[in-house]
């Protein structure tokens, strides 16, 4: 991936996860619909890789230089972002299998009255449920992102394919 990709990255799910840690969101009750849509991305992945295998643009860019890295391959850039987004989705799936079953143990228990100059008790039940529900989100955005990242490849390799389609049907014409 391109340097300026993953610093875009960290800003993102720096800042996703401080939006859902500080606004506390909670969001367990829709974690069934979650793991449905993040694997039709993972899905959605898959597929594309496997329609662009044995396409003529392929081995032309397995032979190009990559422009804005020059140390590899137009097709070694492509495979590390598709490697990037399904372990990103295989693992927010994984997490949020694991904050399905084990976020019925930590909910968060109200914290009874405080009397005025007392200090708020740390419960780490109600820390660990904030900080995996923020995990959880964090990483739902970043799914998302890596998502553009291949939705915008596979734009790309359509458009590749339809450019090298013509050159060879105009060099048969001629």
């Amino acid at each position: 991936m391109y340097k300026k990709h993953k610093i875009g990255i960290g800003v993102i799910l720096v800042i996703a996860f401080s939006i859902c840690y500080f606004l506390a969101l909670d969001f367990s009750d829709i974690i069934g619909d979650i793991i449905s849509a993040i694997s039709i991305i993972l899905g959605f992945s898959i597929a594309a890789l496997t329609s662009m295998l044995g396409r003529d643009y392929l081995t032309a860019m397995q032979k190009r230089v990559d422009k804005q890295n020059q140390t590899q391959t137009e097709l070694f850039t492509v495979m590390k972002y598709y490697k990037f987004n399904v372990c990103v989705n295989i693992v927010t799936i994984i997490i949020l299998i694991f904050y399905k079953a084990f976020i019925g143990k930590l909910t968060i228990q109200p914290i009874s009255p405080i009397p005025p100059g007392q200090p708020a008790p740390f419960v780490f039940a109600n820390f660990l449920g904030e900080v995996l529900s923020a995990s959880v989100f964090s990483l739902i955005v970043i799914d998302f992102v890596s998502l553009w990242f291949v939705f915008n490849l596979f734009i790309t390799f359509i458009r590749n394919d339809a450019h090298i389609a013509s050159r060879k049907n105009s060099s048969d014409i001629i």
